[in-house]
């Protein structure tokens, strides 16, 4: 199980990645034993899908019938079709209006479920601001900062925010249980069918919840394979190069990661007092932000293409969807490493570092051109 904190970061910040395509019109679409396989700037999908489908974007309209299970990741995020099976979906600003047939499994910014929207299972939310004013036919796990519900629960609810808030419309058909350093908000007409526990909040030491609320390895893994193939789809060379360099300069990688973990977060601050800085300092976060994210998928990327030399002899490398499928090995390899004591923490840190030095490098490298050739003596 991942720590809830890593893939809460995670998924809100994937919504910085997707407009660095949406400034074009391409769209790659790929079918196949009935999946569909979907990425762009703008996207909108309105035709039914008996198969799984894969969808990730700028801003994607789901507005289609997903005959299996629907995975869904991009900056701005609508669903209004219906999906039979379970419904995975990370990004910035998700709106759910459309009907799920069994589990949700959604993290964002801002995660909303509007008024006769239908989620027959259970619920697994983690956002910013999560407000539920739909149908939860079962169980809802959540973890927000703010957490507002005015729909109906037929199951239990159990959530940690730092405000929850139940509506005059809010209907819980079994127990609440809650965690929150302030008091719970039940306005009039609001109704706990089973009984109601407070308990301590999950907080560690960063601030982040470091326990478990029922998101697991699962959703995080396909936030990351969302955003790797995206970025794998944007920005091959880069991504590629930066695995190179991995391997070929990883001191200087390493130096220049660190300068940017530490130099990076000053400068923000140092921009932050003056008013004329605030503009830049906003371009500066969004920068640091982005580096953060591409570095976790070229260090996945990286071990990814270790494992691949293992288990696959040819030097040739891999396709699209290959790449993308080693990166979540990649992943699914650190965030079992992150769990030895003290070294695993440590080790990953020190790889993020250099795979953040050597994407510096790469995009460096990559906007600069071929270095002129020396004149003939």
């Amino acid at each position: 199980m991942i720590r809830f904190s890593t893939f809460l970061v995670l998924a809100s910040l994937l919504a910085l990645t997707p407009p660095a395509l949406a400034q074009s019109n391409d769209q790659e679409f790929a079918r196949v034993d009935g999946q569909l396989f979907a990425a762009g700037g703008n996207l909108r999908i309105d035709e039914t899908v008996l198969d799984n489908a894969f969808l990730t974007g700028g801003r994607v309209l789901a507005r289609g019938n997903y005959g299996e299970n629907l995975y869904f990741a991009g900056g701005d995020l609508e669903l209004d079709g219906a999906v039979a099976g379970d419904l995975f979906m990370a990004g910035g600003t998700l709106n759910i209006l459309g009907g799920v047939g069994d589990d949700a499994y959604v993290a964002g910014g801002n995660v909303r479920q509007h008024v006769d929207s239908v989620i027959a299972g259970d619920a697994f939310l983690a956002g910013g601001m999560v407000e539920l004013d739909g149908f939860i036919g079962g169980n809802v796990h959540a973890g927000a900062g703010t957490f507002r519900l005015n729909g109906e629960v037929t199951g239990d609810l159990d959530v940690e925010a730092e405000h929850i808030i139940l509506g005059p419309g809010a209907r819980i058909g079994g127990a609440l249980t809650w965690r929150s350093e302030n008091a719970l908000q039940i306005d009039d007409g609001a109704a706990v069918a089973g009984t109601v526990t407070q308990l301590e909040p999950r907080l560690g030491r960063d601030g982040f919840m470091s326990d478990r609320v029922g998101i697991g390895t699962i959703p995080a893994l396909l936030a990351l394979v969302l955003l790797a193939a995206l970025l794998h789809l944007a920005t091959p060379g880069i991504l590629s190069g930066a695995s190179d360099l991995l391997t070929e300069r990883p001191l200087q990688s390493f130096g220049i990661g660190l300068a940017v973990a530490i130099g990076g977060p000053i400068l923000f601050m140092l921009l932050m007092m003056t008013l004329i800085g605030i503009p830049v300092a906003v371009l500066l976060g969004l920068v640091l932000a982005l580096l953060t994210l591409t570095g976790t998928v070229v260090a996945s990327y990286w071990i990814g293409l270790r494992a691949r030399s293992f288990a696959n002899t040819s030097l040739r490398d891999p396709a699209f969807w290959g790449r993308v499928g080693w990166t979540a090995v990649g992943f699914a390899v650190l965030a079992v490493v992150r769990w030895v004591p003290w070294v695993g923490d440590l080790a990953v840190g020190i790889l993020y570092a250099v795979a953040v030095g050597a994407t510096v490098v790469s995009v460096w490298d990559r906007f600069r051109g071929p270095t002129p050739a020396s004149p003939a003596i």
